[in-house]
Protein backbone atom coordinates (compact mmCIF):
# COMPACT_ATOMS: atom_id res chain seq x y z
CA UNK A 1 0.00 0.00 0.00
CA UNK A 2 2.86 2.28 1.09
CA UNK A 3 4.14 1.77 -2.26
CA UNK A 4 0.62 2.70 -4.01
CA UNK A 5 0.37 6.29 -2.72
CA UNK A 6 3.91 7.02 -2.98
CA UNK A 7 3.87 6.00 -7.10
CA UNK A 8 0.42 7.64 -7.33
CA UNK A 9 2.05 11.05 -5.69
CA UNK A 10 4.87 10.80 -7.55
CA UNK A 11 3.55 10.42 -10.89
CA UNK A 12 1.27 13.36 -10.61
CA UNK A 13 -0.76 15.74 -9.04
CA UNK A 14 -3.02 14.48 -6.03
CA UNK A 15 -6.52 15.11 -5.42
CA UNK A 16 -5.73 16.41 -2.52
CA UNK A 17 -3.24 18.78 -4.67
CA UNK A 18 -5.37 19.93 -7.04
CA UNK A 19 -8.17 21.12 -4.28
CA UNK A 20 -5.52 23.18 -2.46
CA UNK A 21 -4.74 24.26 -5.99
CA UNK A 22 -8.07 25.38 -6.79
CA UNK A 23 -8.97 26.89 -3.27
CA UNK A 24 -5.34 28.69 -3.82
CA UNK A 25 -6.92 30.50 -7.04
CA UNK A 26 -10.03 30.79 -6.06
CA UNK A 27 -8.63 32.99 -3.13
CA UNK A 28 -6.06 34.93 -5.19
CA UNK A 29 -9.65 35.79 -7.34
CA UNK A 30 -11.35 37.34 -4.58
CA UNK A 31 -8.54 38.90 -3.59
CA UNK A 32 -7.82 40.30 -6.90
CA UNK A 33 -11.83 41.05 -7.04
CA UNK A 34 -11.96 43.04 -3.82
CA UNK A 35 -8.53 44.62 -4.83
CA UNK A 36 -10.28 45.86 -7.86
CA UNK A 37 -14.31 46.49 -6.41
CA UNK A 38 -13.96 46.59 -2.75
CA UNK A 39 -13.70 49.31 -0.30
CA UNK A 40 -12.98 53.17 -1.06
CA UNK A 41 -9.70 52.33 -2.35
CA UNK A 42 -10.42 49.48 -4.77
CA UNK A 43 -9.09 50.32 -8.42
CA UNK A 44 -12.43 50.82 -9.65
CA UNK A 45 -13.36 53.67 -7.27
CA UNK A 46 -10.00 55.55 -7.81
CA UNK A 47 -10.63 55.22 -11.35
CA UNK A 48 -13.97 56.38 -10.98
CA UNK A 49 -12.51 59.20 -8.43
CA UNK A 50 -10.08 60.19 -11.34
CA UNK A 51 -13.15 60.93 -13.83
CA UNK A 52 -15.06 62.93 -11.55
CA UNK A 53 -12.29 65.06 -10.81
CA UNK A 54 -11.54 65.25 -14.52
CA UNK A 55 -14.98 66.54 -15.27
CA UNK A 56 -15.30 68.75 -12.52
CA UNK A 57 -11.72 70.46 -13.22
CA UNK A 58 -13.45 70.62 -17.19
CA UNK A 59 -16.10 72.75 -15.26
CA UNK A 60 -14.66 74.63 -13.29
CA UNK A 61 -12.45 76.03 -16.07
CA UNK A 62 -15.81 76.79 -18.17
CA UNK A 63 -17.19 78.57 -15.20
CA UNK A 64 -14.23 81.18 -14.73
CA UNK A 65 -14.37 81.57 -18.37
CA UNK A 66 -18.34 82.26 -18.22
CA UNK A 67 -17.56 84.11 -14.99
CA UNK A 68 -14.68 86.50 -16.97
CA UNK A 69 -17.19 87.09 -19.78
CA UNK A 70 -19.76 88.48 -17.24
CA UNK A 71 -17.15 90.77 -15.43
CA UNK A 72 -16.60 92.33 -18.73
CA UNK A 73 -19.73 92.89 -19.16
CA UNK A 74 -20.79 94.62 -15.86
CA UNK A 75 -17.79 96.61 -16.63
CA UNK A 76 -18.94 97.62 -19.92
CA UNK A 77 -22.64 98.27 -18.23
CA UNK A 78 -20.82 100.52 -15.61
CA UNK A 79 -19.00 102.56 -17.79
CA UNK A 80 -20.34 102.86 -21.73
CA UNK A 81 -23.72 104.05 -21.72
CA UNK A 82 -23.57 104.21 -25.17
CA UNK A 83 -23.94 99.94 -24.87
CA UNK A 84 -26.55 100.60 -22.03
CA UNK A 85 -28.50 102.38 -24.65
CA UNK A 86 -28.44 99.88 -27.69
CA UNK A 87 -28.87 97.16 -24.95
CA UNK A 88 -32.40 99.00 -24.07
CA UNK A 89 -32.97 99.76 -27.80
CA UNK A 90 -32.53 95.92 -29.02
CA UNK A 91 -33.58 94.14 -26.57
CA UNK A 92 -36.34 96.02 -24.76
CA UNK A 93 -37.70 97.73 -27.44
CA UNK A 94 -37.13 101.72 -25.70
CA UNK A 95 -37.10 104.53 -27.45
CA UNK A 96 -36.06 108.37 -26.54
CA UNK A 97 -39.31 110.47 -26.42
CA UNK A 98 -40.37 111.25 -29.42
CA UNK A 99 -39.16 108.29 -31.48
CA UNK A 100 -40.98 105.07 -32.96
CA UNK A 101 -40.13 101.90 -32.41
CA UNK A 102 -40.60 99.67 -35.77
CA UNK A 103 -40.25 95.78 -34.76
CA UNK A 104 -39.32 93.08 -38.00
CA UNK A 105 -41.00 90.14 -36.93
CA UNK A 106 -39.37 86.38 -38.50
CA UNK A 107 -41.43 84.70 -41.40
CA UNK A 108 -42.69 82.35 -38.94
CA UNK A 109 -44.37 85.25 -36.25
CA UNK A 110 -45.99 87.28 -38.90
CA UNK A 111 -47.46 84.17 -40.65
CA UNK A 112 -49.00 83.65 -37.41
CA UNK A 113 -50.04 86.65 -36.51
CA UNK A 114 -51.84 87.05 -39.73
CA UNK A 115 -54.32 83.64 -38.74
Amino acid sequence: MEKERSASSVGGTTSRGRRRRRAALAIGALVLLYLFIGGSDGFYVQWRLRREIAALEQDTLRLKRENELARRQITRLERDMGYVERIARERYGMAHPGERVYRVLPQRERERDNE
